[in-house]
């Protein structure tokens, strides 16, 4: 893949996951399958397809895949950024990663915190969470505590630098495939442990497989040349019905960030260049439409009873769209 189809990739797996994190607040909207597993949810989902509010519900319980793509693509950048260095030096190459991760999440964190302090009129959480979701050990000890919640992914992404650190850089990829299929077993020995697959969830356990897909991509890519075709267009509809299917039974389900990864480039290759250019700016900016977009939510919510929910939506993107240009035009102009 070249460099825009990653930006495409991107803006379309951040999009969605903006429209998933304000949707499935709504009313009425179908709860997602995303770190535990519900087949009632999943017969609510398609029951209340029937509905006016169909996009809605959509986005609501589908949404969260675009997290899936975020991890294949951080696979495939670090294979392709690092894997032909024969020396990488593992303090600078963490605390570069830590450092693009942190600054967000203090500002994020901090932003979200007075907002919240300004709506409720106190803080929202104590002292020790905050200081347990700054260094990005909250994951592992209570996660369902974050706050806003969507900053989860941040403490995940790190785990995964140091995941290709240990067992990817100068390393073929049988390490990093047996402990992605460790993973995948350990998450269907308890079924009936819900919680422990949450956790999982949160951490890098519940997303080796699209990372390890993102990296056997960038390493084999020129032995599997993607270009459209009826074969591709074949197995990204076949790949649409397997993440439909998987809904239906918790094994199949926890291989959906497989089918998603692979129907997003598929479908990324029938995008037209200039259409991927128009989203560019969103992909590129990412990492900054992912911190902003839970505080504008805070702030479009209250109105949406009055307002409406498709309405909402569109005020919710826009203000989010509008709030990251501001901050990169001063970024850019003082920074």
């Amino acid at each position: 893949m070249n460099r825009l189809e990653c930006s495409t990739l991107r803006c379309i797996a951040i999009v969605s996951i903006m429209l998933h994190n304000f949707c499935h607040w709504l009313p009425g909207a179908a709860p997602e399958n995303e770190f535990s597993f519900s087949l009632e949810q999943y017969y609510y989902f398609w029951n209340s397809l029937l509905g006016k509010d169909f996009i809605i519900q959509i986005f609501s319980f589908f949404g969260h895949l675009g997290v899936p793509v975020f991890v294949f693509l951080t696979g495939y950048g670090l294979a392709q950024k690092y894997d032909k260095m024969e020396q990488l030096e593992w303090k600078s190459f963490l605390y570069n990663h830590w450092r693009k991760l942190f600054i967000p999440l203090v500002v994020g964190t901090f932003v979200y915190l007075f907002v919240m302090y300004v709506i409720e009129g106190h803080l929202v959480c104590s002292v020790s969470r905050i200081i347990a979701q700054l260094t990005m050990f909250l994951n592992f000890i209570s996660p369902m505590h974050l706050l806003p919640m969507p900053y989860w992914y941040l403490g995940m992404t790190m785990q995964l630098y140091i995941i290709y650190l240990l067992f990817v850089h100068r390393h073929p990829l049988t390490p990093l495939l047996l402990l992605t299929i460790a993973s995948l077993v350990f998450m269907a020995c308890f079924v009936g442990f819900p919680q422990v697959v949450v956790v999982s969830k949160f951490n890098c356990v519940g997303w080796l497989a699209p990372l390890c897909i993102g990296i056997a991509y960038s390493r084999y890519q020129a032995k599997v040349h993607v270009e459209r075709g009826c074969w591709l267009m074949g197995l990204s509809c076949l790949s649409l019905i397997l993440v439909l299917l998987c809904g239906f039974n918790y094994y199949a389900w926890l291989l959906t960030p497989l089918f998603v990864v692979i129907l997003a480039v598929g479908i990324v290759k029938y995008i037209p260049v200039l259409l991927q250019q128009r989203m560019d700016y969103i992909g590129r900016n990412s990492l900054y439409f992912l911190i902003v977009h839970p505080i504008t939510r805070e702030l479009i919510m209250p109105i949406v009873p009055i307002i409406r929910g498709h309405i909402g939506m569109i005020l919710y993107l826009f203000t989010t769209f509008f709030v990251v240009y501001v901050f990169l035009l001063v970024k850019n102009k003082f920074w």
